[in-house]
């Protein structure tokens, strides 16, 4: 015997299609987004990674060579931070040449 649709079933089923549809229309439009972004990147010489597309820096970017120049400068000083003990005879001068570099 099958059970009978209530409806509160009903009201569920349409309820979760508009969800779903709603995702959808969300998801195509970040990634449409995500092209246009990307098409304007390359025009201006940058080619990001899937990491530039989910990083969100404290202050918004005005441009996309802002938001270039915040990643590779946090990346820069990270690699920086990260190294620079181990590379002691060579401390002075990579500091020098990171803080001449921007």
């Amino acid at each position: 015997m099958q059970p009978k649709e209530t409806l509160l079933d009903g009201i569920i089923q349409q309820f979760m299609t508009q969800i779903g549809s709603a995702i959808k229309t969300a998801a195509d439009c970040w990634k449409t987004n995500r092209k246009r972004a990307l098409v304007e990147m390359a025009d201006n010489g940058w080619y990001p990674n899937w990491f530039t597309f989910f990083y969100a820096p404290r202050k918004a970017p005005c441009s996309i060579n802002e938001l270039m120049e915040i990643t590779f400068r946090r990346k820069l000083e990270r690699y920086y931070s990260k190294n620079i003990r181990t590379m002691s005879k060579s401390r002075t001068y990579i500091k020098n040449s990171i803080s001449t570099s921007y």
